[in-house]
Parts: C-alpha cells; structure tokens; sequence
C-alpha cells in the first residue's frame, strides 16, 4: 500500500509561520542562545551555523531556559534528552533549518558483508540485536507463514488452527515443512478479543506443535459459562522467526546466536545495494519529567517521543512513522505504549503517525491535547489496544482524522 497519499503536509500558510518564527528565533535580539548541529558537524565545534555541532544531544546538554537548537537536514541516530526544562515564556527549542527535511532515527545503519547463502536470500555477521528491520526506509517481515503482502502492513494472511487445538497445543495438517521449533506462534485464541505469542515446541510438519507456556488463563473467566480465551478450532494464527520461513522477498531473519542476519531482498541483487536499518532505540526524544520543551519540524523514523509527566511541551509539524514494534505479546499483558503524552498541558499539533504495531499515541494526564493530526494505520498487530488511548482529565482531540487499526480507532477508558 502507498502510504505516501495519506502524507500529512503543511498548507503554504502553516510553512510560512514556521519559517517566519525561525526567522524571528535566528535574529533576536535577547541573550538566547542559537546552537547549530549538523550531520558535517563536530561536538568540538563551537555550535554556531558556520561550525556547527554533530550531535542533537551535544546542544540539549548545553541549553538553557529560551535557547533553540537549529537542525541541519540529514539523519540524526540518537535519543534527545535535555539536561533540564525551558521555562514559561522561555522553551527549549528543538527546530528544523527552514527548507530542509531532518529525520530523528531510532534505527542504525547494519553495515557489513553481504554473501549468498542459497537463491535469493543473502546473508552478513552481525552483533546486533533487533525485533525490526528496514530496507531503503520500508519495514521488511520477520520470516513468516503465511506470507503477508509488503506494501500493506495491515493485511495480514492467516492460517487456522484446525481440531485438537487447545491450550496447550495447535493442529493443522497445512503447517509448512522444515523446523519451524524456537519460533514463536502468534495466535488470536478462542473469541479472538486479544492475541498472544508462544514458542514452538516439538513441531511436527503436517501435524501440529505444543506451546513453551500454557494459554490457559492463570483466572477463570466469571462473566462466561466458557471460557471465551480457550484456543479452539478455526482461530487464525501466523508462524514467525525462522529460516524456514525465508521464502519470499522482503523477510529476514535473524540467528541472534550465531551472529547471522539472512534477508530476501525485494528486487532481487544483493543488500549492499539498498539501505538496510534496524532498530535500535525507543525514543528519538525523551521528555519524560520536563516542562517547557518543544520539537518543530522533526520527521521521527523508527522512534516515539515520551512525554511522560511532562507540561508544557509541544510538537508541532512533526511526522512520525514506525514508531514502535514488538516480538512478543501475551494478551492483555503489554508493554509499555511508547508514543506518551501524560503530565499537563502538553500538545501535539499538526503531526501524523504511521505504522504502529500497537497504540500510536496514549494521551491522558491532565489537559493534553492532539490537535489537527493524522494518525493511521495503528495497531498493524491487532492487539487488545487502541490506535489512540484516552485517559485522564480534560484531553482534547481536535481537526483530526484517525483511520485504519487493527482493532479499535479509539480506546477511552476512564477519561473525564
């Protein structure tokens, strides 16, 4: 699927204040401070426009109440954390040089040698450890069966588990050939209100396998005569993780134990001729705890942005894709949502989110808002979450459109 027609941009008024503010930021005439960082930079430089710092994180070390941190374009791989908070009347200001296009990345370059290991799958050495891979900016499938289409990540092909199936363990006489043991089984059980994963255990092609762990909940249901989470014949469900599933372009698959990443490129020819990224880190910006920070014409790559317990902060033209993923999940027992807006008085506005595995923005805490904003294509997993979760006092969602989640558009749970 082309998301690019669903691309949230500016109108030529909204880009004109932004560049007439950063205009009025450059050239006032107060004691703040301007720092420059550039992807050409040196944290041994002084910071200024004609020699400017390499790292975000150098200049938010270094900032005071009403400074501004000037971003060069280009890619920038880190987590942003200011030493402290803005002041009112005075943020810390995070903005994108007028014109051009910045990217806070939360995924590395996964630079090496790459061979054939066998057709059209290629191989390299790797130390890193990673639940997501990209290809020239596009998420890649761990290997799977079924197979899904690339271009859509919220179409996901499915097989059923067939008679004999319980809490302990899954038949299907379709299950594909090879050793799929180790991998993980991602299964919507009985009702199919949630999903979880298990390992493989014992696979049989053809047959069936048992899970690591039982799906048997650890508390009868009480508001059902059965219980409503018990696997049963007919719930859909997908393998993931292993070299036997390597058999379409676009999946990979890692070996964590003997170093070794294998990646069916799409097009064919060797990795090395494309960009492949993995990630790496959780955030692009931590706010968690600040007041009085905010963040101006970002694109955010493979990261979310924590404002937990923050005030005051801001977002504003920011866009944001792949802003979380995960391996493993056990019904309603979840990690951590990244995308976080707690605290008071916090506000994203005019921003757009893309492709989150679950939730794309919790936003609760006391008056927060999310104002004239894209979000879409939100829990490509299908979990138990929200594309968007309300909770707290006085949020405010405003002038936005949400479309296209895996299961709810919008969660709203004790909200006032």
């Amino acid at each position: 699927m082309d998301l690019s027609r669903f691309r949230w941009t500016p109108n030529p008024l909204q880009g004109a204040l932004v560049a007439t503010a950063l205009a009025c930021l450059l050239h006032s005439s107060t004691a703040a401070t301007e720092f420059f960082v550039a992807t050409t930079g040196s944290n041994t430089n002084p910071g200024t426009q004609a020699a400017p710092f390499r790292t975000i994180q150098h200049a938010a070390d270094l900032m005071q109440p009403g400074d501004a941190c000037v971003l060069r374009g280009g890619t920038y791989r880190e987590t942003v954390r200011p030493r402290i908070s803005g002041a009112p009347g005075k943020p810390l200001r995070f903005v994108a040089f007028g014109g051009e296009s910045v990217t806070v990345s939360g995924a590395d370059l996964l630079a090496g040698d790459w061979s054939v290991h066998g057709g059209n799958v290629y191989k390299g050495a790797t130390d890193k450890r990673f639940v997501q891979l990209f290809a020239d900016g596009k998420m890649m499938y761990e290997a799977r069966w079924p197979n899904s289409p690339l271009d859509d990540p919220m179409v996901m092909n499915r097989a059923e588990a067939g008679a004999g199936t319980d809490y302990d363990t899954l038949a299907d006489p379709s299950l594909p050939p090879g050793d799929w043991n180790g991998a993980l089984v991602l299964i919507w059980p009985g009702s199919r209100w949630t999903n979880s994963t298990r390992q493989v255990v014992d696979y049989v092609a053809g047959k069936g396998f048992r899970f690591d762990r039982t799906l048997r909940p650890a508390k009868a249901d009480p508001y059902h005569e059965t219980d409503p989470y018990r696997p049963r014949p007919g719930n859909p469900y997908l393998l993931f993780g292993s070299l036997a599933g390597l058999d379409t372009p676009g999946e990979w698959c890692l070996d964590a134990d003997k170093g070794v990443v294998y990646l069916f490129p799409v097009g064919g020819g060797s990795p090395a001729s494309h960009t492949i990224e993995v990630k790496q880190r959780d955030y692009a910006f931590d706010l968690s705890g600040l007041g009085c920070v905010e963040v101006h014409g970002v694109n955010v790559f493979a990261a979310a942005v924590n404002m937990t317990d923050a005030h005051d902060c801001l977002l504003e033209n920011c866009r944001l894709r792949y802003p979380e993923h995960l391996r493993e999940i056990d019904g309603y027992k979840m990690p951590p949502i990244k995308n976080v807006v707690t605290g008071r008085n916090n506000e994203w506005r005019h921003c757009s989110i893309a492709c989150s595995a679950t939730t794309a923005l919790r936003l609760a805490g006391e008056n927060n808002r999310l104002v004239n904003s894209l979000v879409h294509e939100a829990d490509y997993l299908g979990t138990s979450r929200g594309g968007l979760e309300l909770s707290g006092t006085g949020a405010v969602v405003r002038q936005c459109t949400l479309f296209r989640a895996g299961r709810d558009i919008v969660q709203h749970g004790g909200a006032k």
